[in-house]
């Protein structure tokens, strides 16, 4: 054993600080990731929120997205402000000449299709229409959609009723 102070260490010893090293690195390395962690988090629940708060300034959509499309509460709301149900009743009883089809899809392609096509025409309608606009600060489309489904309700239902 010469003058080589190095030799009195043992393969055992070198390994063991090595692990050491290793578990130090290792440990190190699990605290950072636990940060990112934590920043991630946090970043993504501020996402959220900032969703949240964009979602409520959205305004109420009047008709969900179900199948068949059905009025929300905001739409039946909408739908009684505009005395829609009475209005439907009417317009299906000068539409009963006409082929309004007799499968539910037919039905909704051409209450979807008369509405946009003859709404415009109906001046009293109009006015109620552009009346609720203005008032409760809404798109056309939306009453456009309320008066949709409800027509299609009401040819549903008489049709129905006529295969009774």
């Amino acid at each position: 054993m010469g003058d080589n102070p190095l030799i009195w260490i043992s393969p055992a010893a070198i390994v063991t600080v090595a692990l050491v090293g290793a578990m130090v690195k290792w440990l190190i390395r699990i605290g950072s990731m636990n940060e990112h962690k934590r920043t991630v988090t946090g970043f993504t629940v501020e996402i959220r929120d900032d969703i949240k708060k964009i979602m409520r300034r959205l305004p109420a959509e009047p008709v969900g997205m179900t199948s068949p499309l059905a009025l929300t509460d905001y739409g039946k709301k909408l739908s009684a402000k505009l005395d829609a149900v009475m209005w439907a009743k009417q317009e299906a009883d000068s539409l009963r000449d006409q082929d309004t089809g007799t499968e539910p899809f037919e039905i909704e392609e051409f209450s979807f299709e008369h509405v946009r096509r003859t709404y415009p025409q109906i001046r009293d309608l109009s006015i109620t229409i552009r009346t609720a606009v203005y008032e409760h600060g809404i798109n056309r489309d939306h009453v456009y959609s309320v008066l949709e489904v409800v027509l299609r309700d009401e040819l549903i239902r008489r049709v129905g009723a006529e295969r009774v």
